[in-house]
């Protein structure tokens, strides 16, 4: 049965299906998301070329997100840009397996051309499909709704993981890891093909932007810059810099220094995503009577907990811990910076809103992506102080420990300034 989010039959439906279209892009993000690094460890791409690969993409693909504003404000409809965006992805998935395999001498331009379109189709969508539901989401119930959205794509993008780590992990077996690629990047388009379907299905009532709101004027960067909204995507932006210092760097530990297998490889992953499943409906209730700001800072003082374990350890179920705090810290955080534009943000711009976010999100990630790229091929293997030398047989180490440093420094220095969004 249809759960009633709204008490309006139309916004009701609406809703229901944009879970059912989560779903359907958890199957896309638990596999192609989660083994892109994967599959650039098999095109034999550096350390240093997976880190851009992981930030670069995703960065010149989030600036389609003003023009996604842009064009909606010109008059197209939300939904013809959310179902565009979508189509975009689906189309990306035979190319980005095909040509980096066809010109091999130029695999690494190659991928990040392909990702790049692929994640400017995921942000083509992303602020139309946060205005849009917005427009159907009562304020009382946004927590709970996207507690239960993520819990269940969670859950689906779980499943997803963890049958593309068997999958790759059989193809391994028989020195087919190339086909088996090519498999699961065709089940998530599969996944994102459900996803277009049920967006399809969701009501655009349209939304005339308040021209008042909209009015350029002499003092609206400084109202930007003094606002609560700039300071939470400051902080959010900042962590993500930090994270960027790591985050593109533990498939190459797992893969190529530790060795593990596909399955052990998602077995690593999976951990992280169960527990996001699991929690998110009680930070979405957490958040629903206690507000962003408390989520956001507990979740906030996790994160830089998540690399301490890597630097000390090499040990299976030791890293797995680690992936079960980054699921309860990711969980809270990514809700928290997720319903913080809705209450922060008045309907006539939240499209615009969500893709200044965005952007400066992940202009940060890059910046941090780009200076671990340079810093990796230049970390030492062991450090002698005090007549004693200490080494750690690896340049991905280092990374971790300078992520964690980092993370801790904005979580005290910005978590703490932030103020809560609801009355």
């Amino acid at each position: 049965m249809a759960t009633r989010w709204s008490g309006n039959p139309e916004s009701d439906r609406s809703l229901n299906r944009a879970v059912k279209d989560g779903m359907g892009q958890a199957v896309l993000t638990g596999i192609v998301d989660s083994y892109m690094s994967a599959y650039a460890v098999l095109l034999g791409l550096t350390a240093a070329q997976i880190a851009i690969v992981a930030a670069f993409p995703g960065w010149i693909g989030s600036f389609i997100q003003v023009a996604g504003a842009w064009l909606a404000r010109q008059g197209v409809r939300r939904k013809t840009l959310i179902l565009a965006g979508s189509a975009v992805q689906i189309a990306m998935l035979p190319t980005v397996l095909v040509l980096p395999w066809q010109f091999p001498a130029y695999a690494y331009p190659i991928l990040i051309a392909c990702a790049a379109i692929y994640h400017a189709g995921n942000h083509l969508m992303q602020p139309n499909w946060i205005s849009l539901i917005g427009d159907h989401l009562p304020e009382q119930v946004r927590g709970r709704y996207f507690g239960r959205r993520t819990s269940l794509a969670g859950i689906v993008g779980f499943a997803a993981m963890a049958l593309a780590g068997g999958v790759l992990h059989w193809f391994e077996a028989q020195d087919m890891a190339r086909i088996g690629f090519a498999v699961i990047f065709a089940i998530g388009g599969l996944g994102r093909l459900y996803s277009l379907w049920q967006l399809s299905g969701v009501a655009d009532p349209g939304l005339a932007a308040d021209a008042e709101q909209l009015r350029p004027d002499s003092g609206g960067l400084r109202r930007l810059w003094q606002s609560n909204f700039f300071r939470y995507s400051l902080s959010i932006g900042l962590m993500f810099a930090a994270v960027s210092f790591a985050s593109p760097f533990f498939a190459v530990y797992m893969l190529r220094e530790l060795h593990f297998t596909y399955l052990e490889f998602m077995g690593n992953m999976a951990a992280s995503a169960a527990t996001q499943a699991l929690l998110m409906p009680v930070w979405g209730r957490v958040r629903d009577m206690r507000g962003n700001r408390l989520v956001i800072i507990i979740s906030g003082a996790l994160i830089p907990l998540v690399p301490v374990v890597w630097v000390f350890t090499p040990n299976y179920w030791a890293l797995f811990f680690a992936q079960v705090i980054t699921g309860a810290a990711w969980s809270g955080y990514t809700l928290a910076a997720t319903t913080f534009l809705y209450d922060t943000v008045p309907p006539a711009r939240r499209t615009l809103a969500t893709a200044v976010h965005t952007v400066l999100s992940l202009s940060f990630w890059s910046v941090g992506a780009f200076a671990a790229a340079w810093l990796t091929t230049r970390m030492p293997t062991e450090i002698t102080l005090f007549g004693e030398t200490w080494s750690w047989g690896s340049q991905i180490l280092p990374m971790f420990a300078l992520s964690a440093v980092l993370r801790g420094l904005v979580a005290v220095l910005t978590l703490p300034r932030l103020k809560e969004t609801r009355s």
